[in-house]
């Protein structure tokens, strides 16, 4: 017997269910959400679990929380609940609020448990394969890790956020090119826009770590000088060696242009966003029909690796917050 195919009950949002918001954020969670610990399983029968799964969403249940090691057996609860999206709860992604974790023992060795980032991120990337999902709408890191520092938990929860926005801006700069190829003008201009947003909010997400800094990046330079004259040589040689990699042989001729691509704060807004946005520009010019002169990037690009202007090493403003605006803008 063919089951048919699911169809959510078209009153869960008006059945009683209501919703409060999480501190400060936009995200609304129902009272009720529903934890796939257990029942979920593959000790567990699927067909009842996703009938738990299918009547929870009709009693406007949106929210799903999992975690790496859920099942039992560790990670079979995730692999249930992306058998239950790809069959049942696809057409309703946007609708539904999805969180994992990872902290707790998952797979043997030293690398199987606890905050270090090459857990945090192994674990992501799995439990993203077995949900059948391009993102979650919360990754945790579970429990507090006694041993790893707690600043490489955070760099690795602000790097995991870094990556979200490179991926949007990877879709977005798609989203530009089909617009210039199409002539679409009012597009181009949306989407061109868009992504350069994406590079000045990435750029203040990274500037909230100080690893993420091109600031930490000058100041450990400089400091191996010992005259005035060491310092400048010092920055002068940092900034080339991540952005031309030299002079004009070596950036144009040479094709080390971006060889030592870094994405920083101070860089982003500074070197990156003025290079895109010449871009843009250039491109729109030719949409309107004008011949604009070909870009010389190394004439640009060389003022910013000349330059003295200070930036800090020191991190601001709130990973959590920035976060938060991060969420907003991806989905």
């Amino acid at each position: 017997m063919i089951n048919p195919v699911y169809s959510p009950d078209n009153e869960r949002y008006s059945n009683g269910m209501k919703y409060r918001r999480c501190g400060k954020s936009g995200i609304m969670l129902p009272e009720i959400s529903l934890g796939l610990w257990h029942n979920f399983g593959d000790v567990d029968t699927f067909a009842n679990s996703q009938r738990m799964a299918h009547y929870a969403f009709d009693k406007g249940i949106t929210h799903f929380d999992l975690a790496n090691n859920y099942g039992p057996s560790y990670g079979s609860a995730e692999e249930t609940f992306g058998e239950i999206m790809r069959k049942s709860f696809l057409p309703y992604r946007d609708e539904l609020f999805i969180s994992t974790k990872a902290g707790h023992d998952m797979w043997p060795g030293p690398y199987g448990e606890w905050g270090s980032r090459k857990y945090l991120m192994a674990s992501l990337n799995q439990s993203l394969k077995r949900m059948n999902l391009d993102y979650v709408d919360i990754f945790y890191s579970h429990r507090y890790d006694p041993v790893t520092p707690l600043e490489e938990t955070l760099q690795t929860l602000v790097d995991i956020v870094r990556q979200a926005l490179a991926e949007k801006g990877r879709l977005m700069q798609k989203a530009v090119t089909a617009a210039y190829r199409a002539g679409d003008k009012q597009l181009f201009a949306l989407a061109s826009g868009k992504f350069l947003d994406l590079i000045l909010l990435q750029d203040k997400l990274l500037g909230t770590r100080p690893e993420f800094r091109v600031g930490k990046w000058i100041e450990e330079a400089r400091a191996l000088g010992d005259t005035p004259e060491e310092k400048e040589l010092y920055e002068w040689n940092a900034r080339v060696q991540i952005t031309t990699w030299g002079n004009r042989n070596a950036a144009d001729y040479g094709g080390l242009r971006d060889y030592a691509h870094k994405e920083w704060n101070g860089l982003l807004k500074d070197f990156y966003y003025m290079r895109w946005k010449l871009y843009f520009d250039f491109l729109s010019q030719r949409m309107e029909g004008k011949t604009p002169a070909e870009i010389d990037f190394y004439a640009i690009e060389e003022p910013w690796t000349k330059a003295a202007n200070p930036y800090s090493a020191e991190a601001e403003g709130d990973c959590i917050e920035v976060a938060k605006q991060v969420m907003q803008a991806v989905e």
